[in-house]
């Protein structure tokens, strides 16, 4: 009896033991959910997860190439798309900028004669390199030929590119029809997404000018200067992304009207030299950079004028007139 009793009490202690077994979890194990109340079937609850997540990819370094205005990096670099009428009003442009105040210049001219807005947005679309290309980063020009727009576009972080139509085409505004699509193209390659593109309003011919183009505006130079003005207004105002207009057409206008006279032209057509050329180069500083009027020294700009004290205040008049009222004539208050 004594035996029977000592066999049950350790039947029922291994069964105890065994049952206490069977229920141990394994930590973390993942246990599933209760069956939904609709029969669907059930879901596993997420486990915490055991490892740290990666951190973030680093923010990518400035791009010294991009976003900062000439005034922010120190380095005014303009490109002009144009032809004859660009390389007239470029020439002297790294000397003036200079004078004042910029004193890391570099710039940039793609160089087609007699170039239209509908020949530039051709090459610009076909990428064709047929440009002169000039530079210019210590104060005298280099060139290359068989040059893309679209390599001079994206070599540097311009802070301005100035467009401009042909002078047989610049007071015909139905000849501004691809201008827009033109702008578009180079917007998108500039790398500098603080560029400015400028449109260069160039001027109208001297009155004794005998070439061809001139018989469209009835062979007279207000004419001319009135059709050019409207088709700024028509042609390049509605144009987003132009954001100011370098008005030497105007500039030219205002230096005929001073002692100076209609003498601002070599052949009629181009600018003289190096007279017309300052003064172009003048207009294109004033209205990028600015020009403190009272203080800029040009006396050096070139020393055939370099005594010269009358034109250069013939010139920064004229100009000054013209940054003030662009598109209208100022008469000179140097007659004498």
């Amino acid at each position: 009896m004594k035996k029977r009793i000592v066999c049950l009490f350790m039947a029922i202690v291994c069964v105890l033991s065994l049952t206490a077994c069977g229920k141990t979890e394994t930590p973390n194990a993942t246990k599933p959910s209760s069956p939904a109340a609709d029969g669907s079937k059930p879901t596993t609850a997420p486990t915490e997860p055991t490892t740290v997540p990666p951190t973030e990819a680093p923010a990518p370094e400035f791009d010294p190439m991009g976003n900062k205005t000439w005034a922010e990096d120190g380095v005014l670099k303009i490109l002009t798309i144009g032809n004859s009428f660009s390389n007239d009003a470029m020439e002297y442009v790294f000397d003036i900028a200079y004078a004042a105040g910029a004193k890391d210049v570099y710039l940039g001219n793609l160089y087609i004669g007699s170039c239209t807005i509908d020949k530039h947005l051709t090459n610009a679309k076909e990428d064709n390199g047929a440009y002169t290309y000039y530079t210019n980063e210590v104060g005298a020009w280099d060139k290359v030929s068989k040059h893309k727009m679209s390599d001079a576009i994206m070599s540097q972080n311009w802070d301005f590119i100035s467009i401009q139509q042909n002078s047989k085409n610049s007071g015909r505004p139905e000849t501004y029809a691809d201008l827009q699509e033109l702008v578009n193209i180079v917007k998108s390659q500039a790398i500098n997404p603080k560029v400015e593109i400028v449109w260069h309003m160039t001027w109208a011919c001297a009155n004794d000018y005998t070439g061809d183009l001139f018989a469209y505006y009835q062979v007279d130079q207000e004419t001319m200067y009135n059709a050019i003005v409207d088709s700024v207004k028509k042609g390049v105002f509605p144009v987003e992304d132009i954001t100011r207009v370098i008005p030497n057409g105007t500039v030219m206008q205002n230096i005929r009207s001073s002692y100076w006279g209609d003498n601002i032209c070599r052949d009629g057509l181009h600018l003289s030299l190096p007279h017309g050329r300052i003064l172009a180069g003048i207009g294109i500083v004033a209205a990028t950079i600015g020009i403190d009027w009272d203080t800029i020294d040009l006396t050096d700009v070139h020393s055939k004028i370099a005594d010269d004290d009358k034109f250069i205040q013939v010139a920064l008049e004229s100009v000054k007139n013209a940054m003030e009222n662009p598109y209208q004539i100022t008469q000179s208050q140097i007659t004498e």
